[in-house]
């Protein structure tokens, strides 16, 4: 984080760093910075479709599900055909409990992709919001052989804390030499963490 804040110094009309640090913030926990920086850049280019997904991400993190919608809803506009934010939205379902309408969207976004390439590890965070654990399982093991940028992401990602205790997480983790990360912190408002 002291990189990309030096980095953001010398450059702060770089949207890119600053999508960046605010990313940092979100993984190390810092959500109220995040969401502070994911802001600012969306005050200055609203279409700045990174900021809007993980500014979701955090918002169904810190279990502000309605926040969440909207963010992803303006990616599927913006991109119409990209599977992520559909995972995502697909997600928020499952953690409104709207589960049959989560797994209609699911279903029918998976007959769209049939054998497009698209993250496995979006498919599992989705899954497992919809409670489905053994098929994100399923999914998590396809994103590792396959690579998926994302799937490093795992050990801090809070909408996979729920799985932290159970022994398949733990040795997913273990076989992909990922740490497993303390309990994640209740979300409190006043958590800022900003400079």
């Amino acid at each position: 984080m002291q990189h990309t804040r030096l980095a953001r110094e010398l450059d702060p009309l770089n949207l890119g760093l600053r999508a960046n640090n605010a990313a940092i913030a979100k993984y190390a926990r810092q959500y109220a910075l995040a969401i502070h920086e994911f802001q600012a850049v969306l005050e200055l280019d609203p279409s700045h479709l990174f900021s809007h997904v993980m500014l979701g991400i955090i918002y169904l993190s810190i279990g502000e599900n309605d926040e969440a919608m909207p963010r992803f809803d303006q990616v599927c506009r913006l991109t119409p055909n990209h599977p992520s934010p559909q995972f995502c939205r697909i997600a928020v379902h499952g953690l409104r409990n709207e589960i049959e309408l989560g797994k209609r969207e699911l279903a029918a976004l998976l007959e769209r992709l049939s054998d497009a390439h698209y993250s496995r590890f979006n498919l599992a965070m989705a899954q497992s919001c919809l409670g489905d654990v053994d098929g994100a399982y399923e999914s998590l093991e396809v994103a590792a052989r396959q690579r998926d940028v994302l799937f490093v992401s795992l050990p801090a990602h809070a909408l996979f804390g729920r799985h932290r205790d159970e022994p398949r997480y733990r040795d997913l983790l273990h076989r992909h030499s990922l740490p497993l990360l303390p309990p994640f912190p209740l979300w409190s408002g006043e958590q800022t963490g900003a400079r």
